[in-house]
């Protein structure tokens, strides 16, 4: 070969080498622009979401069920904290990628204090279904906001359960089927057993089923009223955080009710005998610390409710 074609072959082997650089740099430029934007996407997502939750919440005490729909099939991490006064509901949100199992990478987390969500810690699908139940003790103190996106079979439940779980289900909201024996349930479904094993199992203290255990993850869950909802429909983590910060919200929705009390019976209201009950409920909420504790506020609540039903002017 002569000088003149060794020196165009180096040339052309040169030109390719810079050229593939440039290339990778080029592309690796492009794909770092999407994931940019892809986070981007899925933190505005995510506050879009946590948004939503205000106003699914009842502003008088009473439950309800919904559902909203997603642009994209979703994965939807919900997690809790204690920070602050009243904590946070933390979200995160990632969409599937093509027709593959491909997830772009979760966005920033958007925080909510407002809002006491209950749910597993990863909710995946095109549908978000919601149930929310009022939580008292005994004023209302605020809502239990329960998501879910999974298919949910619940065998031999007690008739108040059930009833109450059908009124909140519309045409819309449709992934909580009912039947008498566990080989009837859908293949798909979670189960969950009021007598036998199950997904999830609970245990009633009662005919109602107002107290009792779910127990999951081989950990039993106390729960009491609409708290049952909560617990079989949330992760144990999920579950024990936001009680914790909606008994924080209980005590000082009692202080406020204990200055109340004053106030009012300063006006001819004679419900001063129930300030030592609220400043009970107060003391107990303040020094909280794991879920067996719910027995006594709940024990000082139904008191404290039966005093007040007897009072010609009521304190709530």
């Amino acid at each position: 070969m002569n000088k003149r074609g060794m020196e165009f072959g180096f040339a052309w082997i040169f030109a390719l080498i810079a050229g593939g650089a440039i290339l990778f740099l080029a592309i690796f430029a492009v794909s770092q622009l999407i994931k940019t934007s892809e986070r981007e996407v899925n933190t505005k997502v995510a506050v879009e979401f946590t948004n939503v939750l205000d106003p699914l919440q009842t502003t008088v005490s009473e439950s309800s069920g919904n559902k909203i729909n997603l642009p994209v099939e979703a994965r939807i991490f919900n997690s809790c904290n204690l920070e602050g006064v009243f904590g946070n509901s933390i979200v995160s949100f990632s969409e599937r990628i093509g027709f593959g199992d491909e997830w772009t990478k979760p966005g920033l987390e958007s925080k909510t204090k407002s809002a006491y969500l209950f749910s597993e810690n990863k909710l995946e699908g095109k549908e978000v279904s919601f149930l929310v139940f009022p939580f008292k003790m005994p004023f209302k103190v605020g809502d239990i906001l329960i998501a879910y996106t999974d298919n949910y079979c619940f065998v031999n439940t007690p008739l108040e359960v059930e009833i109450k779980l059908k009124d909140l289900l519309t045409k819309n909201n449709q992934l909580i089927v009912f039947s008498n024996s566990l080989s009837s349930c859908p293949d798909n479904a979670r189960t969950v057993c009021f007598e036998g094993n199950c997904d999830v199992t609970v245990e009633c203290e009662d005919y109602d089923c107002n107290n009792g255990f779910v127990k999951k993850e081989n950990e039993l869950l106390y729960f009491s009223d609409n708290l049952l909802y909560a617990a079989i429909f949330s992760s144990k983590e999920n579950y024990k955080c936001n009680i914790n910060r909606l008994v924080k919200r209980l005590a000082i929705v009692s202080d406020i009710y204990s200055k109340k009390s004053q106030f009012v019976s300063s006006r001819g209201c004679i419900n001063i005998n129930l300030r030592e009950d609220i400043l009970n409920l107060n003391e107990n909420s303040l020094n909280y610390k794991e879920l067996s504790d719910i027995r006594e506020i709940e024990i000082i609540s139904v008191e404290l409710n039966n005093k007040n039903e007897d009072l010609e002017c009521q304190l709530f």
